[in-house]
């Protein structure tokens, strides 16, 4: 009995130790969480219409001709989101992580809840990053060798200016969505965009990092009648076509090995009204593979990342939230 218990403990050291970055945290935690839940089979629930949207004033029954083409129509989509005045945005990542070791199995669920903006030359990624777990026990073990982070994390972008800044403290509270910059739990580091993007690879608020074409992508769904305000448009990512950085992202920003895709889908939902993006849903589905554990360890994932726009095309406010850091 005492061999299968520490043969638990082992099996949770060591795949906390290969996720235990994985976009700078990793968790143990339930499936479901009260503030990230996995998306329903309806990539448009929840929105609203453009013409219920709070200060729109224009003529609602005015509609922008819009391609009729599903990949045109995605990049007339993100034209608008990259070149635009700005957004704002509110996002979820969801990574549902299972192996098999000597016959045991383990789940890893990680959390991520935050929001982006985007005006101008300058951008705002904030995330908070947290875990969930009923067994002190198992928390104790993680938190006693740092290999979860419990975190806010900032990174304020500014092309005009040539820096990237990221800040990132412990002191924070999730689910209020607070959090206390200084020295003694966080830190702050200052980067040229150059510099920045090399160390992140990829950054939320900046530009979609993809390119969209036929030779990149498959259409899955083209759904122009299911819903009166939305389009929804699901595309299949041709895994040869990924960018090299995609790889350099995982093992910069996490302890997995090289990891093997076997799915890598967008969602895009568009508004009938004005081609603007509303939501945009990405799921990959990859494994991967150690060899430093006896007998090797197989890690089977699915990661569902879920950005929602508040705003697109207008100037908004991007906070700073590296000024209120605290020496």
């Amino acid at each position: 009995m005492k061999f299968k218990k520490v043969r638990y403990y082992m099996l949770m050291f060591v795949m906390v130790l290969l996720f235990g970055a994985y976009i700078g945290v990793s968790f143990f935690a339930t499936p479901t969480s009260a503030d990230t839940t996995l998306p329903s089979d309806d990539p448009t629930e929840g929105l609203v219409p453009d013409e219920e949207e709070p200060g729109d004033s224009g003529d609602s029954n005015e509609v922008t001709e819009l391609p009729t083409d599903a990949i045109d129509l995605v990049n007339y989509a993100l034209d608008i989101y990259n070149n635009g005045e700005g957004s704002a945005s509110t996002i979820e990542y969801i990574v549902q992580n299972t192996g098999v070791w000597q016959g045991a199995e383990v789940g890893v669920v990680q959390y991520a809840v935050g929001n982006t903006y985007r005006s101008g030359s300058q951008s705002l990624e904030e995330v908070y990053f947290y875990y969930e777990d009923a067994d002190p026990l198992i928390e104790g073990l993680l938190l006693s060798n740092n290999l979860v982070m419990q975190e806010y994390r900032a990174i304020n972008t500014d092309k005009d200016a040539d820096t990237l800044i990221c800040v990132g403290t412990k002191d924070y509270d999730y689910s209020a969505k607070t959090y206390n910059l200084n020295a003694d739990s966080g830190y702050k580091d200052t980067y040229t965009m150059a510099d920045g993007l090399n160390q992140f690879i990829v950054v939320q608020s900046l530009e979609f990092p993809l390119e969209i074409s036929k030779s990149t992508v498959e259409v899955k769904t083209y759904d122009t009648r299911s819903s009166k305000n939305y389009i929804t448009v699901k595309l299949s990512y041709k895994l040869d076509k990924l960018p090299e950085e995609f790889d350099l992202y995982y093992k910069r920003n996490s302890a997995l090995p090289v990891v093997d895709y076997t799915q890598y889908n967008y969602t895009f939902v568009i508004s009938k009204k004005t081609g603007e993006l509303k939501r945009m849903i990405r799921e990959e589905v990859f494994t991967s593979y150690t060899a430093s554990v006896p007998g090797g360890l197989t890690i089977n994932s699915k990661a569902t990342f879920s950005q929602t726009f508040t705003s697109m095309d207008e100037a908004v406010e991007v906070p700073k939230p590296y000024l209120s850091f605290a020496k």
